[in-house]
């Protein structure tokens, strides 16, 4: 399948975040992505506009280079629907990960405006809106003072429902995920890492012994750059792996006789419990810390 699309003059890459690898249209550009992370990131953090499309639709818009004209491609659809009221100190990207999943198992598919959400990087928001996507069916969110819209979403907050959520809920949700599994391999990059996370996993490793305990998955855009700034070598050196172009969710880790997960992601901590896998959610320092013991 990817032969013939490569013959038909797409790029061959396989990923959840294009938008790291120079797929950025301009805000309020029509686009048609599939990928629930992919699709919460572009509408939200950039702007444009599209639907949660299928494989079939999205290849169809790109052959065609037109789109059905509904749903989030249309304004009123954008509005916020809930306001969600931030009272927690949210110091981690795994804390801004159990925010995401606690919005999603909230609000279903309703479009959330986040107030507190706090001084956050592009990698915190990734994160968030991929747990958003993935316990519940979220494809657009704001945020106020961070997402380009957000200003003009707040003129529709009034009369809506204000939802408050606490560290205690993400607590609790991230007690229904995590069990205590014996000798987990570790993972990180759900959804793909960008090269400020393969920077940043490559300096904690450095020196360190993993003994292949520790996996790392990226784009094939991602990783030709972190393997020309030396970062692939230095995680490899201290015994991590690092793949490009798929993700934990989608190997076959029953085949190579996996038995437990520990990842910094809430959407891989879904995955890998829903897979039947005991799972661990921890920081990335956490994980690298457990993972050359």
């Amino acid at each position: 399948v990817l032969d013939a699309f490569e013959s038909m003059g797409v790029e061959p890459t396989c990923t959840c975040t294009p938008y790291l690898i120079g797929h950025v249209p301009r805000r309020g550009t029509q686009v048609a992505w599939a990928e629930s992370n992919a699709v919460c990131f572009v509408n939200s953090v950039l702007a444009a506009r599209t639907n949660r499309e299928s494989g079939p639709t999205t290849l169809a818009s790109a052959v065609t280079g037109v789109a059905a004209l509904y749903g989030y491609r249309l304004p009123e659809n954008r509005k916020p629907a809930k306001i969600i009221q931030v009272e927690a100190d949210l110091n981690s990207r795994l804390d801004y990960s159990g925010l995401g999943y606690v919005t999603g198992k909230l609000l279903g598919s309703a479009v959330p405006y986040f107030r507190g959400l706090g001084d956050l990087d592009m990698e915190s928001m990734k994160t968030m809106g991929a747990a958003c996507a993935t316990s519940g069916s979220i494809a657009l969110w704001h945020g106020e003072g961070i997402t380009p819209e957000a200003e003009w979403a707040a003129g529709y907050l009034e009369g809506i429902e204000t939802i408050t959520i606490t560290k205690e809920d993400i607590k609790e949700a991230k007690t229904k995920i995590v069990s205590d599994p014996d000798n987990p391999t570790y993972c990180i990059g759900c959804p793909h890492c960008s090269l400020k996370e393969m920077e940043e996993t490559a300096n904690l490793v450095k020196g360190k012994s993993l003994d292949g305990k520790l996996w790392v998955f990226t784009s094939r855009g991602v990783y030709d750059q972190a393997e020309k700034g030396g970062l692939i070598k230095i995680i490899e050196d201290a015994g991590g792996r690092v793949y490009r172009d798929t993700c934990m969710v989608v190997a076959p880790l029953h085949e190579m006789g996996w038995k437990g997960v520990g990842t910094n992601s809430f959407k891989g901590g879904h995955y890998s419990t829903a897979h039947g896998f005991e799972t661990k959610l921890q920081t990335v320092e956490s994980l690298v810390k457990e993972a050359a013991k």
